[in-house]
């Protein structure tokens, strides 16, 4: 059995072989870094050696939870976007969260799940954090993560926004 591993934006995408049925999130982001760190792993539509794949997914002491924070990839050659057309440098990408105080856009991480015939799966109950006991993939399926941009209610910078 295996699973598919996506960051959009960061154009990394793995198949991680040896999952188990209903692999844990978290545990799906252990083997694809443990399977870069190993050596030979090679993404997207050039095959482009890959030298480093990271997460940054703190655990809060307080609450015990553990939730996403940034993505990092180092590609050792070039790497092609979704489209034939735009090639990137080799390097470092890396995407994070941003909580920025003087704005009410957010930028958060988000994932979807899909099964094998690439339906989604979302699991439910509560998988807002990576350690959540329901936060897990079926076999052959596909977990992609995002970094999304949300809107959060209106700023009151000058006194109350109904004024």
């Amino acid at each position: 059995m295996a699973i598919t591993l996506s960051v959009v934006g960061i154009f990394f995408e793995i198949t991680l072989d040896k999952l188990t049925v209903d692999t844990p999130v978290i545990d799906i982001l252990a083997a694809a870094k443990a399977k870069v760190a190993a050596g030979g792993v090679e993404v997207g539509k050039l095959d482009t050696p890959v030298s480093r794949f990271d997460y940054d997914a703190p655990i809060n002491p307080t609450t015990g939870n553990q939730s996403l924070q940034s993505f990092s990839v180092t590609y050792n050659g070039h790497v092609q976007g979704r489209n034939a057309r735009n090639t990137y440098p080799p390097g470092e990408y890396h995407l994070a969260e941003d909580f920025q105080k003087d704005t009410n856009i957010r930028n958060i991480w988000q994932y979807y799940t899909l099964d094998a015939e690439g339906k989604t799966t979302n699991p439910t109950g509560d998988v807002r954090f990576l350690n959540s006991p329901e936060a897990k993939v079926v076999a052959d399926g596909h977990l992609i993560w995002r970094c999304v941009s949300i809107l959060t209610p209106p700023l009151t910078r000058f006194g109350n926004a109904a004024e």
